[in-house]
């Protein structure tokens, strides 16, 4: 099982899996084996949603946030993770 874990900050809410998640500091957690990615803030978990591994060619140099604004709210699509190549795509947004 790889369970990659990484602190993120979010500048703006945003929706993962109809749940909002409010501006700020949280930790992600990607479960390879269950294709799950999860949010939390301490322990507590705020969001969960299915989600893939995408890769990239290059390292990244800072952890970035994609979103995809939908009526009013900022759909999380995906979060590349500081000094991975991996992206983790989230898949219960795909269809937004």
């Amino acid at each position: 099982m790889i369970l990659l874990i990484q602190k993120v900050e979010f500048n703006r809410d945003v929706v993962v899996n109809g749940t909002v998640v409010k501006k700020g500091k949280y930790t992600v957690k990607f479960d390879d084996q269950t294709n799950e990615m999860t949010i939390l803030k301490g322990d507590k978990v705020i969001a969960k949603s299915n989600a893939r591994k995408g890769l990239r060619n290059v390292k990244a140099a800072t952890t970035e946030i994609m979103v995809v604004r939908k009526d009013n709210d900022s759909l999380l699509k995906g979060i590349i993770l500081e000094g991975d190549k991996e992206t983790i795509l989230l898949r219960a947004n795909e269809g937004n």
